[in-house]
């Protein structure tokens, strides 16, 4: 076990081959507002930023950072040691879904599909399709074209989303 200085918190991954570690901070945000006419109260958000921070974990050394072009909500590695993420820039809205070389941050797919996920998702090992649930339905998304493979059905209880190893 080994401790790593300086890694934010936030969205965090590490690769299946145990060599990258993948971070994106989250900001906090504090604001002032009245409560029955009393002014002095503060409110405290946490938000997503742009930034993905990537270290080395052999040497404990971060090697580069990117900018995911927008506000990182969720953030994994693909079987084929790439970094996904879900992105948008406000609280409401579909994501955008986007895929980057390590540890370099070349884009390698910005994805025209728009989904809505809030529930569970899943990427296809190959990282062509994505199924994503709502509180209202779960659907299949051609990564590649943008376009819903099939109509819209019912949601799954149990809010779980999963490929086969062989998609």
């Amino acid at each position: 076990v080994a401790t790593l200085s300086g890694v934010p918190g936030g969205q965090f991954d590490v690769s299946l081959n145990g060599k990258w570690l993948i971070v994106s901070r989250q900001a906090l945000d504090a604001f002032d507002f009245q409560l029955n006419g009393s002014s002095g109260n503060t409110m405290t958000r946490t938000r997503p930023t742009r930034q993905v921070h990537v270290w080395e974990l052999a040497t404990g050394k971060k090697v580069g950072s990117f900018d995911a072009g927008a506000g990182v909500w969720q953030l994994w590695f693909g079987v084929d040691e790439t970094a996904w993420g879900l992105m948008r820039d406000g609280p409401k809205g579909p994501y955008a879904v986007r895929r980057w070389e390590v540890p370099s941050g070349k884009l390698l797919l910005d994805s025209p599909a728009r989904v809505s996920v809030d529930g569970a998702f899943a990427v296809s090992p190959d990282g062509r399709t994505m199924v994503a649930t709502d509180w209202r339905s779960t659907r299949r998304w051609d990564l590649t074209t943008g376009r819903a493979l099939d109509p819209e059905t019912e949601p799954r209880p149990d809010g779980w989303a999963r490929f086969s190893a062989h998609g």
